[in-house]
């Protein structure tokens, strides 16, 4: 069992105490019995007496300096200790002062993004010039949230790098109050996690696209379709589009699979540039894409769209200086007019393309009012 060690320096301080209590008790009885007294023995213990005090203030106040100076000392060893650990891991650990708008940080974080951020205004500035903007209000949560439930919290939000490339990085933030309940300290980490959102992503992109072709697979398709049918779009205007690859069974045995395949590959790249990121865009067959046009202003935007995709393939080369001429027929109908459900949107809009096919390939038809009724039956 270990024993509580003495401090030495309490024996000298009483020594001191009461040196001085002495000093001071001879000066008292010299006041009173002064007239018995030599003045100048007197003025000698006055003397005396000040300069103990003096040399005791002295003494006490380097003692206090000294132990300040350990103190600071062990916990500047601590705190180098801790950051030299801490940054050999990619995690990027910070601590912010709510009082004087600064913060520390290790420099993992110039290492992930290749800068060093400001030193004042830490989350304010993190919050408007290096998140994403569409990450802000999470990143004011995460904030809000961590003074409120005053526990770990924690956010997934994007950080710019040096190269103007956003990050996805998962914030844990934990405040640390005063006495008077004061949020004082924000202490917390930043792990980038930048691969692993991206791994996810191309493995749900996988999930749902079609990959010879870039737009979304026949069950994705469907299901936002009717989806969107079903909720947001239910009040608005929309046209279903369905587009049909004129003869591809031919262009395969004449030119070959390859051929055929860079001629789906390079249909849904064209109808990608040509529809907005809001359509829904999707292959539901060998040589059969979809698409959903939202919101729909007048049917001259459904005419135009229809008629650039008719046209787009006059000429194209599946190889160096080798080239084909193909086209696709296109059969439409409109929400709600023709249909208003997937399903019926489906059959009218097929019914059109036989008909368009029948007619004229290389064209486009809408769906005429006794297609409706035939395709509704």
């Amino acid at each position: 069992m270990k024993t509580k060690e003495k401090n030495p320096g309490k024996g000298y301080h009483m020594k001191y105490i009461i040196a001085i209590f002495c000093l001071i008790i001879i000066f008292l009885i010299s006041i009173v019995h002064s007239n018995y007294m030599d003045r100048k023995i007197a003025e000698i213990y006055l003397l005396l007496t000040i300069m103990t005090v003096a040399v005791y203030f002295v003494y006490m106040r380097n003692q206090n300096y000294k132990r300040l100076e350990r103190k600071m000392h062990i916990e500047s060893i601590n705190d180098e200790s801790y950051r030299m650990i801490m940054e050999q891991t990619d995690e990027i650990i910070f601590e912010y002062d709510t009082q004087d708008k600064t913060y520390f940080h290790t420099t993992n974080f110039c290492k992930n993004f290749g800068y060093e951020p400001t030193k004042t205004g830490f989350l304010g500035s993190l919050e408007y010039d290096y998140v994403h903007p569409d990450d802000v209000i999470r990143f004011a949560e995460l904030y809000e949230r961590m003074k409120k439930d005053r526990k770990l919290a924690e956010a997934e939000v994007r950080i710019i790098n040096s190269e103007g490339e956003y990050l996805w990085t998962r914030i844990y933030m934990l405040g640390v109050f005063d006495r008077e309940d004061r949020l004082a300290r924000v202490i917390g980490k930043i792990v980038n996690i930048d691969e692993e959102k991206k791994e996810l992503q191309y493995l749900t992109e996988k999930a749902v696209m079609d990959s010879a072709a870039g737009v979304y697979n026949k069950q994705t398709t469907e299901e936002m379709i009717k989806a969107f049918l079903s909720g947001d779009g239910r009040h608005g205007k929309h046209a279903l589009l369905m587009i049909d690859i004129d003869d591809f069974k031919g262009i395969n045995d004449e030119h070959g699979h390859r051929a055929g395949d860079a001629v789906i590959s390079a249909l849904g790249f064209r109808l990608n540039q040509i529809f907005r990121v809001s359509d829904i865009k999707g292959r539901i067959g060998g040589d059969e894409f979809m698409i959903l046009m939202k919101d729909i202003e007048g049917m001259d935007l459904i005419v135009n769209k229809a008629r650039e995709i008719c046209q787009m393939f006059k000429e194209f080369e599946v190889e160096k200086d080798k080239w084909i001429t193909f086209s696709s027929s296109i059969g439409i109908a409109v929400y709600d007019r023709d249909g208003s459900t997937y399903e019926e949107l489906y059959e009218a809009a097929d019914r059109a393309l036989y008909n368009c096919k029948n007619f004229q390939k290389g064209t486009y038809a809408f769906c005429r009012e006794e297609d409706s009724r035939i395709s509704s039956r």
